[in-house]
C-alpha cells in the first residue's frame, strides 16, 4: 500500500529549515537548472551569458577568431575561454588598440617627433638614437663650420647661428650683416 504524506508550510526538518517541497512551483519555474556558470545570470529561468560564452548554463566557449574577419588582428587571433587576443610575432606588442603590432625597438615609443616604421624609429633631423632621444649636435659636424657665418650654437634637436657684437642675423638665420 502506497502512503502520502502531506507536509504543512509550517513544517520543518531537524535544522530547523524549510523542506524544499514547501518551494512553489512558480518559484521553481524562475529557477535555472542546471544553475548558470561562468559568471552568467539566471532570468526568468533562462541563463543569460557573459560576451564569449553560450549554452543553456553559459558552459560553452564562442570561438571568435573563427566569427571575426581575418583581418581584425594584425598577425594572429587566439581564442581562450570566454574571450580572445590578437597576439603579435616575436619581437613585436600589441599597440594600445589590441590589433596591431609595432616592433619592440619602438616601445615605449618614439620620442621627439619620431616615427615607428616596421621596428625602427625614424628620426626627424637633428635627433637620433633607437627612440629619437639624442640631440645631434649639428655645430661639431664637419659641416658644422659652414652652417653658421659666425657663431654656430647647439640647440637640441637644431641649431641656432649667433652674430658678433655690432652685427645682426640676416632672415636666412645663417650670415650676419653690420649695423
Amino acid at each position: 500500500m502506497l502512503e502520502i504524506n502531506i507536509i504543512s508550510s509550517e513544517e520543518k526538518d531537524d535544522e530547523n529549515r524549510i523542506r524544499p517541497c514547501d518551494i512553489k512551483l512558480e518559484d521553481l519555474k524562475l529557477q535555472c537548472n542546471p544553475e548558470c556558470a561562468n559568471g552568467g545570470k539566471c532570468k526568468n529561468g533562462t541563463c543569460v551569458c557573459p560576451d564569449g560564452i553560450t549554452g543553456t548554463a553559459c558552459q560553452e566557449d564562442i570561438d571568435e577568431c573563427v566569427l571575426l574577419p581575418k583581418s581584425h588582428c594584425e598577425f594572429r587571433c587566439e581564442n581562450h575561454f570566454g574571450g580572445f587576443s590578437c597576439v603579435c610575432p616575436s619581437g613585436f606588442t600589441l599597440n594600445t588598440d589590441d590589433k596591431t603590432c609595432q616592433g619592440v625597438n619602438c616601445v615605449p615609443g618614439c620620442l621627439n617627433g619620431g616615427t615607428c616604421i616596421g621596428d625602427t624609429c625614424t628620426c626627424p633631423p637633428g635627433l637620433t638614437g633607437d627612440l629619437c632621444q639624442h640631440d645631434v649636435d649639428e655645430c661639431i659636424q664637419p659641416f658644422g663650420s659652414r652652417l653658421c657665418e659666425h657663431y654656430c650654437r647647439n640647440t637640441f634637436g637644431s641649431f641656432a647661428c649667433v652674430c658678433p657684437p655690432g652685427s645682426k642675423l640676416r632672415e636666412d638665420k645663417r650670415t650676419c650683416f653690420s649695423e
